[in-house]
């Protein structure tokens, strides 16, 4: 692992070593008029935005957001607070050129939020936030799913929908992911939100799906609570993961929101 401390490098080198340690690119147009950043839900890596690109053409470029636990960084300890990760996620996305938009799906929601909070006070514009299917801070779990046995966490991963069967009946796989999910879930049930963000700096789409009753539309809804500006609200037919099973529809979403086209 490199230790930064020990270094001696300008800023530009260690901005460029902190993007490679949290950003992942799958293509970088020529062209771009914008890099979206995508934050995974909980359990998930960077492999979910893998196809993104090559829907968003050459006007968007798409980078995955790699936590902590996975991926590249998978021999680091899992993060243990979504406030630190949001922090730490800033400080890469505000040395970045060009302009930016977020997009965050359940858990990454929150953290898309925190980072898009710390970025406007940093005084590095977003130019837009998309919150997928998550609930408003509001609302917290009653349930603490990274305290219940393995049985009851697969049922639940089998509840949210969106998870190949074949992967949830491999046990060598579920190894390895049940304590990443544990971890994230752990990490949502100490989040306590920070102030609202009344002074909002960006555009923001609402992303929710009319058969996910773990982050019903009323809930999704009350994050226009937590901004100046009212947000824009999409709705998809599906559940939990209709990122997944929706990935065209939520891409087009994406693009009419970000180029009205």
């Amino acid at each position: 692992m490199i230790d930064l401390k020990t270094m001696d490098m300008n800023d530009s080198a260690i901005s460029k070593i902190n993007q490679h340690r949290w950003l992942q690119y799958f293509h970088t147009p020529p062209n771009e008029n914008i890099r979206l950043v995508c934050i995974p839900y909980a359990g998930g890596n960077v492999s979910t935005f893998k196809d993104w690109q090559k829907h968003l053409g050459e006007k968007v470029s798409v980078c995955g957001v790699k936590l902590a636990g996975r991926d590249e960084r998978k021999q680091e300890p899992y993060a243990i607070s979504i406030h630190k990760v949001a922090q730490e996620l800033c400080d890469t996305l505000k040395t970045l050129n060009q302009p930016i938009a977020i997009f965050g799906h359940s858990m990454g929601a929150l953290i898309a939020y925190e980072t898009c909070r710390r970025l406007f006070e940093s005084g590095k514009k977003v130019e837009h936030l998309f919150l997928s299917a998550r609930a408003a801070p509001s609302f917290k779990q009653k349930r603490k799913w990274s305290k219940v046995s393995d049985k009851d966490l697969l049922n639940h991963i089998k509840l949210l929908g969106g998870t190949d069967s074949r992967l949830l009946h491999d046990n060598d796989a579920m190894r390895f992911l049940l304590p990443t999910i544990r971890s994230d879930y752990a990490m949502l049930e100490n989040y306590r939100p920070s102030s609202l963000l009344e002074l909002n700096p960006t555009a923001t789409t609402l992303l929710a799906s009319d058969q996910d009753s773990f982050a019903t539309i009323e809930q999704i809804t009350a994050w226009e609570g937590y901004f100046k500006d009212k947000p824009n609200l999409e709705v998809f037919s599906g559940d939990h993961f209709f990122i997944n099973s929706l990935t065209p529809q939520l891409i087009k979403t994406i693009q009419k929101s970000l180029f009205g086209e």
